[in-house]
């Protein structure tokens, strides 16, 4: 949402499981099996396509949002032909790369190189990238210099930590992070005093279970659209 008129702006792709009784699987459980076992990557470009047909079938203008965030993995960085694949999925339903914004968390950052090089390639098809989880990792400003991101989520742990007791290093760290470009994106909003605050210290957008918890598409579509 944006953080001054909490009206919507973006969405996320998320996967979730059911178990055999229809009981959602915590996205925490199933996540690490997957990248164990290799399934990551096909979970992953199941996540992308599914956007991609969302996008084509339901404009994104028709919610008036600019774009939908979809998480990578450090397994998907891994694969040579990824901004192949996922070129391929835009031309196959006609979708804009920029309407698509790629979430990378900081845990994810382990071999600079090859994550510098899989960004380049992928940049180069005109997707844009957002770093997730901000505060999680090795939280490091200047570390930020060497890839593209245009947008830093800051993750719900700081977010409640500064609602719960405000004092000055969430701030200085958003004043930094919007002093070189960077819009800022605060996780976790679950009241509106928290989203005033957050708004209040600079955030640009919110997301969080204030404003909707995870959603089904349809239940998206018929909340969210316009026209």
């Amino acid at each position: 949402m944006d953080a001054h008129t909490y009206e919507l702006v973006g969405a996320e792709s998320l996967c979730r499981i059911r178990d055999n009784v229809g009981n959602i699987i915590p996205p925490g459980k199933f996540i690490s099996i997957a990248e164990s076992n290799g399934r990551i990557n096909q979970l992953g470009e199941q996540v992308f396509e599914n956007t991609c047909k969302f996008i084509s079938e339901n404009s994104l203008s028709s919610f008036n949002m600019k774009w939908i965030n979809v998480n990578l993995s450090t397994a998907q960085f891994m694969k040579n032909d990824l901004a192949h694949t996922f070129e391929a999925f835009t031309k196959k339903y006609n979708v804009n790369p920029s309407e698509i914004h790629l979430e990378i968390t900081e845990a994810a950052i382990i071999d600079e190189s090859i994550m510098k090089s899989q960004i380049q390639e992928i940049q180069k098809i005109g997707f844009v990238f957002a770093l997730d989880d901000y505060g999680t990792g090795y939280s490091n400003a200047s570390r930020l210099k060497h890839f593209p991101f245009i947008n830093v989520k800051i993750d719900m742990s700081l977010v409640w930590d500064y609602c719960a007791a405000p004092d000055q290093m969430l701030p200085m760290l958003i004043e930094t992070l919007k002093s070189n470009g960077y819009s800022i994106t605060a996780e976790g909003i679950e009241t509106l005093e928290m989203a005033k605050a957050m708004t209040e210290i600079g955030c640009d957008y919110l997301q969080g279970w204030y404003f909707s918890k995870p959603i089904p598409p349809d239940e998206f579509i018929a909340k969210y659209k316009k026209s």
